[in-house]
């Protein structure tokens, strides 16, 4: 992990100003979209009760994020474009002077772009997961109470662990699935059907396995999370001081909290993948 946070970090220090303003828009918007159950909750029960307080401040906080998101647009694409063009230039320089046949280089500059791309997209995500995560059970527990607060804590910590064996899979797979990638223009090149034909069923199994472990994660993990919705909901209704809006928000957390749960597994593989990568781009251009 020391060598990806080394490149994660130097690519920050090409441009950590701007970075550091589209994280924060990013993260603004999170807050805003973690809150719209609480305050569309707020939101009903201010309407039952023919007043609009509510309302405004949702609108106003729409707006808002209309404006944050838009700006994001804008700056994201720009900044990291001209961070990739660098990257994908640099490393073509050091790789030409390697003995990698074309098809191995041309793979390798494919995956160039991954780090900058975990900076833009995978890091806001793993914020905005954690952050939705502590957002949704502080929302839980307090109007369902300290039992579904624990149960869904449990049902947040078993699910990571009762799939690990599927995430091994699945990354040891997209490490295989990268050494057939580095072989593709080889074998286009020597307009061979039959290799052709191979290359294709190895990369397309690979692909099937992953499907299957797939299934079989969101399977345990959806089961698992449908139990943590059913019995929330339940307990929420026989607790009995609860409005419309309340129980709105909570069946919206639960589900919310569900969601963050289950990108878990993906950032598992989407962190072991980028292990995999910065290995191979260092091992490769030496």
């Amino acid at each position: 992990m020391k060598n990806v946070f080394a490149e994660v970090y130097r690519i920050f220090k090409k441009a950590p100003l701007h970075i550091s303003l589209i994280l924060l828009m990013d993260i603004a918007g999170a807050i805003i979209w973690a809150a719209n159950p609480y305050i569309i909750g707020a939101c009903i029960d201010d309407l039952l009760g023919r007043k609009y307080c509510w309302l405004c401040i949702f609108i106003a906080l729409q707006l808002l994020l209309i404006a944050l998101r838009t700006v994001d647009k804008i700056l994201d694409t720009r900044i990291y474009s001209r961070i990739i063009e660098e990257e994908s230039t640099t490393y073509y320089e050091k790789i030409i002077r390697t003995d990698a046949d074309d098809s191995k280089i041309s793979s390798l500059l494919d995956r160039v772009d991954d780090i900058p791309n975990f900076l833009e997209i995978n890091l806001f995500d793993f914020l905005s997961m954690a952050g939705g995560i502590i957002f949704s059970l502080i929302f839980i527990f307090s109007i369902s109470g300290l039992f579904v607060l624990l149960l869904a804590v449990s049902v947040s910590i078993v699910v990571p662990f009762a799939t690990y064996r599927f995430q091994k899979d699945i990354a040891l797979n997209n490490e295989n699935r990268k050494n057939i990638d580095e072989a593709r223009v080889n074998i286009i090149a020597s307009r061979k059907i039959e290799r052709y034909k191979e290359h294709i069923r190895k990369a397309l199994s690979l692909d099937i396995i992953n499907s299957d472990l797939d299934a079989k994660t969101y399977l345990l993990t959806d089961l698992l999370q449908t139990v943590l919705l059913v019995i929330a909901i339940i307990s929420t209704i026989h607790a009995g001081n609860y409005t419309s809006g309340q129980l709105f928000s909570t069946i919206t957390y639960v589900m919310m909290l569900n969601g963050y749960v289950g990108e878990i597994n993906e950032s598992i593989i989407v962190v072991k993948d980028l292990q995999d990568t910065v290995s191979r781009l260092e091992r490769n251009a030496k």
